[in-house]
C-alpha cells in the first residue's frame, strides 16, 4: 500500500509543486548563461565600432581646422603669386601641399585688373600606418601684377 501512495504524490500535483521548489535545472542555467553572454558579445561589439568612430571623426575634425588654419594663412599672403606651389608641414605625422592656380581671368588681362584664383590645399597625415589626404578648395580674388603678366603671359 505504501508503493501505490507514493505512486499517487509522485503522479499528483503536489509532486509538481515539490520539484520547483527545487530551484533551477542545469540545463537552464546553461542556456540562460549561454544567451547572457550572446547579448554581452553584441553590446561591447556595438561599443568597439562607436568608439573607432568616434576616433576616426576626431581626427577628420582635426584636419579640417589644420586646413582652415593653413588657407587662412595662404589667403592673407599679399601679393598672392599665381601660379605657385607651397608646401609645409603640421608635425613628423602630417603636413600640407597648396596649388595656387588662375580660375577666371578677365578679357583684358592687364595691371591692375582684378582674376579669381582657385587655392587647391591638400592635407596629409599618417595614420594606422597609411597615408590619408583630405583635399580642400578655396579661392580668392587677386589684383593683376606685372609678375602675373610676366608668369601667366597675355591671355
Amino acid at each position: 500500500m505504501n508503493t501505490k501512495r507514493s505512486l499517487i504524490l509522485r503522479n499528483s500535483k503536489f509532486a509538481n509543486l515539490n520539484s520547483q521548489l527545487h530551484g533551477f535545472s542545469l540545463l537552464e542555467m546553461i542556456v540562460a548563461t549561454t544567451l547572457l553572454s550572446l547579448a554581452i558579445v553584441g553590446l561591447l561589439s556595438v561599443v568597439r565600432t562607436s568608439l573607432s568612430n568616434v576616433a576616426r571623426v576626431k581626427e577628420y575634425d582635426r584636419v579640417a581646422m589644420l586646413a582652415r588654419s593653413t588657407m587662412s594663412e595662404i589667403w592673407v599672403q599679399d601679393p598672392l603669386r599665381v601660379p605657385s606651389q607651397i608646401s609645409g608641414r603640421y608635425d613628423n605625422l602630417s603636413g600640407w601641399e597648396a596649388v595656387v592656380e588662375p580660375f577666371e581671368m578677365p578679357v583684358a588681362f592687364r595691371p591692375g585688373g582684378v582674376m579669381i584664383a582657385r587655392i587647391r590645399l591638400n592635407v596629409w597625415w599618417l595614420a594606422d600606418g597609411r597615408r590619408k589626404t583630405q583635399l580642400f578648395d578655396g579661392f580668392k580674388r587677386v589684383l593683376i601684377t606685372p609678375f602675373h603678366i610676366q608668369e601667366i603671359g597675355p591671355q
